[in-house]
Parts: structure tokens; sequence; C-alpha cells
């Protein structure tokens, strides 16, 4: 696979236009507001809570990614305890984040 360099001043929001040698469609200008804007203003939602489910959303991921690795580990007994407490780990911090996000929205309401 050949790499390319992706030069700096693409907008990874016009990263798909780039590559398929477009060139970019984002104006300067509206790249340049939307990266000023916080994740609030961007998505409505508190950049803390935002990072939360940022988390979460991540961990829940990496104990699914986990769990392929799980299934090719066949019977490599090592692997698989590794494996497993990888996972456990990105389960307990999946639950700790959404024992958080649940405490915050009943205090928001």
């Amino acid at each position: 696979m050949l790499a390319t360099r992706i030069p700096a001043e693409v907008n990874p929001g016009c990263l798909g236009a780039w590559w398929r040698g477009v060139g970019q469609v984002c104006p300067g200008a509206v790249r340049e507001k939307v990266r000023a804007m916080s994740d609030q203003q961007v998505t409505g939602t508190s950049d803390p809570t935002y990072n939360l489910v940022s988390v979460v959303y991540h961990a829940l991921h990496g104990a699914e990614t986990i769990q392929k690795y799980l299934d090719d580990a066949g019977t490599d007994d090592d692997l698989r305890t590794y494996f497993q407490q990888v996972q456990q780990g990105y389960r307990r911090a999946a639950d700790m984040g959404k024992e958080i996000l649940v405490q915050r929205i009943e205090h928001e309401h």
C-alpha cells in the first residue's frame, strides 16, 4: 500500500473530497469558523458531556474489537487471558462512564 501524506491545510471534514482528487470543497472561512467553535456550539452538548459520551463509545468499541481478538486467539491461553483482562478494563471504563452520564442527565432535569 502506498502511503500518502495528507497536506496540513486539508480540513478533516473535506478529506474525502481531497482524497478523490477534487480538491477542497470547504471554503476557508467556513473551515476557520468551525475550528473556532466549541463542541457545545457545534453539537449543542457541553464539552465534558460530549467527551464523556465519546469515551464510553470508544471503550465499548474497544471491548467489541477485543472480542474479535479473543476469537482469533483460539487455544492460546496466554493471549486469551491478556485479551480478557483488557476487555474487562474496557467494559469497566464504559460502565463507569455510563453511570456518570446517567447522574449528569438526571441532574440536568
